[in-house]
């Protein structure tokens, strides 16, 4: 499918003013039209193109809590992990700025945990600072939720490994019934 119109997509780049108005865009709220024409015209390639300030089109509508245009941004292709010149990431920022859906939704989507600032905050540390117990709780559940799984995939793994070992095991058990010697290895400097 290379239409005209896709095909100059990719060939046409934005303006700095048309970058700033994207970001613009994605922050006012009500405005996932010019959001949506700024990514049909010039292609998702652009989309995590900063304004002024440092940050993406995802971060100001993090902060700004549209969630109908981190959706949109997110469906687009938007980096869930893209950190701003102060070493914040979305979720930072929906989290700081108290905004308990869009966490939902970034978490729902894999956002990292763990990522830290260059304070060494993490988003749900920031949140116990700025008092929001429904975040707060978000991010706890997540957690523990993230650390049951990993616990059970290390068991899978773990009782894979053991059954294969058994199955090595019992390939080599004949072996060892019939008293097959052993040859010992060759030591340097001494005779075999």
């Amino acid at each position: 499918m290379a239409s005209g119109k896709l095909q100059k997509s990719f060939n046409k780049q934005p303006s700095r003013s048309e970058v700033v108005a994207f970001v613009g865009a994605a922050a006012a709220g009500n405005n996932d039209a010019a959001v949506i024409k700024f990514l049909d015209e010039y292609g998702s390639a652009y989309i995590e193109e900063k304004d002024n300030n440092g940050f993406t089109a995802l971060m100001d509508a993090t902060a700004c809590g549209r969630l109908s245009t981190v959706k949109l941004l997110l469906e687009r292709g938007a980096d869930i992990e893209q950190k701003n010149e102060h070493g914040w990431t979305p979720l930072m920022r929906a989290t700081w700025n108290r905004h308990a859906a869009i966490v939902a939704l970034l978490l729902e989507k894999g956002a990292d945990l763990d990522e830290k600032n260059p304070a060494g905050d993490t988003a749900l540390m920031m949140s116990r600072k700025r008092d929001k117990p429904e975040i707060t709780s978000l991010l706890e559940k997540e957690t523990e939720s993230r650390a049951q799984r990993l616990a059970e995939q290390i068991r899978q793994e773990a009782e894979k490994k053991a059954r294969d070992l058994a199955e090595d095991i019992a390939d080599f058990s004949p072996a060892l019934k019939r008293d097959i010697p052993v040859r010992r290895p060759f030591r340097i400097g001494k005779a075999p």
